[in-house]
This record gives structure tokens, sequence and C-alpha cells, in this order.
């Protein structure tokens, strides 16, 4: 259970550590990916204009812009999820966000090359923690980053039917790129006892796993799988991981899996999920989006996803 909220020391000081985090990423560690979670701050009475304002001075820092109505820490914030409100908010994003200057897309193979000429390397790669360093990097050589830094809601796990209904129209119209599912739970009849648990707060970690993937399915659903997924909420191994992808999620997010067990525990998870998908018959995790969604078959399911996988058409933001 957490109720950190939007703790921050504002946005010219978040501006500054991003201006120096910027500069070790281009030097240090081209191809990876920064993202931008924007909320209303507590006592604001003016909740699209505090979204707009971080957009305005935030968005040209971050790869990705996340839409955060659904944390259960900040009063009222919930309410932005219903689809008047969504509506109104998420189209002053997307116009703010459509007026952030342009980026020359990323080269990685001209960053590595000036990273190799300046002899600069990481403390990991100096002392082997990453032996492979040089060759993961170029991965990422055949993506490029979007002009403009995509734009994604994240909503609440406790959300009803009529209002994910509303979301899945909002996200349509509006052209946002992407749904984040889910944020924290405020629920806490799961059938066990603790002497925290009705402790106020976002209850994240095993007992939200279920939730968040009914829910991700849902949207899945009522979408067609033609709006990318993010998956996150109950993720503790690569079997977990697949649970998510195949209720319709492109992208899978640790939480409290990765706070309790630390930044290697992302390749655990990859490498179970590599293992998952062998022993489930899938040739990678694009075939597996979807797949528990059954009324979509042959060629459309390949075209959905396909389209999820991509982004489809305007929608694209995956690097």
């Amino acid at each position: 259970i957490n109720r950190y909220g939007f703790n921050s020391d504002g946005h010219a000081a978040v501006e500054q550590r991003l201006k120096e985090m910027q500069k070790y990423y281009e030097l240090f560690r081209p191809g990876r990916i920064v993202g931008l979670n924007v909320g209303k701050n507590k006592t604001s009475p003016h909740a699209v204009r505090d979204y707009v304002q971080g957009i305005e001075s935030l968005g040209p820092y971050a790869d990705y812009l996340v839409v955060n109505v659904s944390s259960p820490n900040t009063p009222g914030l919930r309410n932005l999820q219903n689809e008047k409100e969504l509506r109104e908010l998420l189209g002053a994003v997307v116009a703010a966000r459509d007026k952030l200057p342009k980026r020359e897309p990323i080269n990685y193979i001209e960053q590595r090359q000036k990273r190799r000429d300046a002899h600069v390397w990481t403390l990991a790669y100096q002392f082997g923690i990453w032996p492979m360093e040089e060759d993961y990097d170029f991965r990422y050589t055949s993506f490029s980053r979007p002009a403009l830094p995509p734009v994604l809601v994240k909503i609440a796990p406790d959300v009803s039917p009529e209002t994910l209904q509303g979301v899945a129209t909002v996200v349509r119209d509006t052209k946002v790129d992407g749904v984040i599912i889910s944020n924290t739970t405020i629920r806490r009849d799961f059938g066990f006892e603790h002497e925290n648990l009705q402790e106020r707060g976002g209850l994240s970690g095993r007992p939200l796993k279920e939730m968040s993937t009914k829910v991700i399915a849902d949207f899945y659903k009522l979408t067609n799988g033609e709006i990318p997924i993010v998956g996150v909420g109950g993720v503790s191994s690569g079997e977990d991981a697949l649970e998510k992808i195949k209720a319709g999620a492109s992208v899978v997010q640790l939480y409290t899996a990765l706070a309790y067990g630390g930044p290697g525990f992302v390749t655990k998870v990859k490498r179970e999920l590599a293992s998952a998908l062998q022993t489930s018959g899938y040739a990678s995790a694009q075939e597996a989006i979807g797949a528990d969604h059954h009324r979509i078959s042959g060629a459309a399911a390949a075209d959905a996803a396909t389209a999820t996988a991509t982004g489809g058409g305007e929608r694209g933001w995956f690097w």
C-alpha cells in the first residue's frame, strides 16, 4: 500500500534534472526510454491547466507522456476518468503535445560511434557487469523515436464497465496513442487479513493481478485491439507477463516486483517470459497479444495483433 501522491519540487527543478540526465543518456546510454508521468496538483482548482503546463514544460525531454487520472492518493483525480472530463482533458493534452518542438529521430549507430571515439564507457561495461552492452545498444539501430512523444492515459483497476466504455470512446476520438492498465486499487476485499490492510492508499502487488488483467481484456474487446495497452499490476514472473499479453497488452510494466526484486528482476522476468512463450507455442510476444480473445480469427487476428504491436497508422509509438 502506498500513498505517495504526486510529490515534486516543481517543473523548474524537474526540468533541470531532465536536462542533465538527457546529456548523460545521449553520451553514455543511447536507446534508453524516459517516460513522463503527469498529474494535477492536490489543491489545484484547474486540473486541465496543470496537465497542459506539465506537457509544455517537460514534454520536450520525454520519450512518452503519461496522463495519470487514476492515482487514489490525490482527491478528486479519478473523477477525470468520467467521459466528459476525460474528453476535455485529453483534447487539451494532445493539443499541447502537438505544439511541442518536433525531434529528429535518434541515430543509435552515430551515438554508438561517438561514444567509442570519445573512449567513454559505463562503469558496468568497464567492470564486465554488462559485457554485451554494445551489442545490446546495437539492437535499437533499426528503430527511431517518433517526432513527438506519444500520449498514454493511465486508468484505475476499479473502473465500472460504463466508465471503461467512456474511456475507450474518448481515447479513440482524441487519438490518444495508448492506455496504461492499471494503477493501484482502493479495494480491500481480497479474502485475506493483514494488520495494515485497511490503511489508506493504493494497493499493488499480487492481489491486483487478476483485477488489472480483467480490465485489460475488457478494454481490448471494447477497442477491438486497436489501441496499444501497457499492462501493469501484480506482474512478478514471466508467466504473469504472458497473461497480460494474452489478455491484450502490447507492453508489460513492473512496479511492486521491481521495488522488492531490484533492477535484476527485469532480466529474470524476460527470461521466464521467453520460456513461457516457447512452451505455449508462440514464436514471439507479438504473436501472443490478445490471444485470449477468440472472436477475432484468421486474418483479422493477425491484423489486430500487428496494429496493436505497432500502434497502427497515426498511433505508431513503439521504438
